[in-house]
C-alpha cells in the first residue's frame, strides 16, 4: 500500500509540473517580474538590504557580547591566536554596514 501511494504521488507531481494550467501558470509569470517603476523597485530593494544589514549588525554585536558563554565553547583551547570566535563578529559587522550603507543615500 505505501508504496502505490507514492506512486500516486508522484504522477501528480508529474502531472502538476508538466501542465501550465494546473500549476498556476508559473510558465507565463516567471519572466513576468514584478509591476511598477524601476524607482519604486529600487526603493524596495533599499529597504530589504537595510533591514537585513541591521539583522547582519544585530548578530554581530549579539555574538561580540555572549562569545565566552556559548557553553559549546567554554573551555575551547584552540592553540591559535587568531580565533574564529573573534573573526566572525566582526565580519558580521562589516557585512552589515556595507548592506545597510545604500539606504542612506
Amino acid at each position: 500500500m505505501p508504496r502505490l501511494t507514492i506512486y500516486l504521488l508522484f504522477i501528480i507531481a508529474v502531472t502538476i509540473a508538466i501542465d501550465p494550467a494546473l500549476a498556476g501558470n508559473k510558465f507565463t509569470t516567471i519572466g513576468g517580474g514584478v509591476s511598477g517603476s524601476s524607482h519604486e523597485k529600487f526603493q524596495v530593494l533599499k529597504s530589504i538590504s537595510a533591514i537585513f544589514g541591521g539583522f547582519l549588525i544585530l548578530l554581530g554585536v549579539l555574538s561580540f557580547i555572549t562569545r565566552g558563554r556559548f557553553e559549546g565553547l567554554v573551555g575551547m583551547v584552540t592553540g591559535r591566536a587568531f580565533e574564529a570566535v573573534t573573526v566572525v563578529p566582526v565580519v558580521l559587522i562589516i557585512l552589515g554596514s556595507i548592506m545597510t550603507l545604500p539606504y542612506f543615500f
